[in-house]
């Protein structure tokens, strides 16, 4: 005999209940190196994010998160991984961390303290629009001039390892007067040198291009980055 529709419905709808996806926000996400010798874990909770790293089962180092982690590169050799973290309207993060010891490494030293706050940390990496000046200044001249305006927008991303201790980086850089003047941006294509001591950037790529949205200038991989 068929049942009554009620009873579908019914089961139905604790057949969709109990097969539903679990939200991300009930269960840590986990990302694992190549080897699956190292992870990552974030765990998520109420009010704030925990990201931690594991050498397998062992807890090298864990850090407050905010944001979301976009992607991940573990470098060729194992010894690096860095990560892109994108915190809505604050921009973009990057992070890379030690896998050895768990530190995160910054432009003059490395840090690992759960206080260590990375959205408070104003001199991560190096200054790679002042580092590229004269690369700058050679396509658009007015750059030291209009550096001095307010509202300039700057966006950083990590597109890749170019070998076990370089990495390769997009800057997009925004200037009032530039955009005022020739709706033009500034993109910047830089290596950035990882040592335990610290990062540096250098070999830099320096165009100027159209705000108009579309961003067939960026490399595919900043693309993919973006979500475009």
């Amino acid at each position: 005999m068929t049942p009554p529709i009620r009873s579908l419905l019914l089961l139905g709808l604790i057949f969709a209940w109990g097969n539903s996806p679990t939200l991300a926000q009930d269960r840590p996400s986990k990302w694992e190196s190549p080897g699956h010798a190292y992870s990552l874990v974030l765990s998520e909770g109420a009010d704030s994010s925990r990201l931690t790293l594991f050498h397998h089962a062992k807890e090298l180092a864990h850090y407050a998160f905010e944001g979301e982690l976009v992607s991940i590169y573990w470098s060729p050799g194992g010894h690096y991984v860095a990560l892109n973290n994108h915190n809505g309207h604050r921009g973009w993060y990057p992070w890379i961390l030690n896998l050895q010891n768990g530190h995160v490494i910054r432009k003059n030293d490395e840090q690992k303290s759960a206080s260590y706050n990375r959205y408070e940390d104003y001199t991560y990496l190096p200054d790679v629009p002042d580092l590229a000046r004269s690369r700058i200044t050679f396509v658009y001249p007015g750059y030291a001039r209009d550096t001095d305006q307010n509202g300039e927008g700057h966006i950083t991303v990590i597109y890749g390892w170019e070998n076990e201790t370089t990495l390769r980086m997009f800057d997009e850089v925004v200037l009032d007067q530039l955009f005022k003047k020739e709706k033009m941006r500034l993109s910047i294509c830089s290596l950035l040198t990882v040592r335990d001591a610290g990062l540096s950037a250098d070999s830099f790529s320096v165009e100027k291009t159209s705000y108009s949205g579309s961003p067939d200038h960026r490399p595919p991989e900043v693309l993919k980055v973006l979500g475009y």
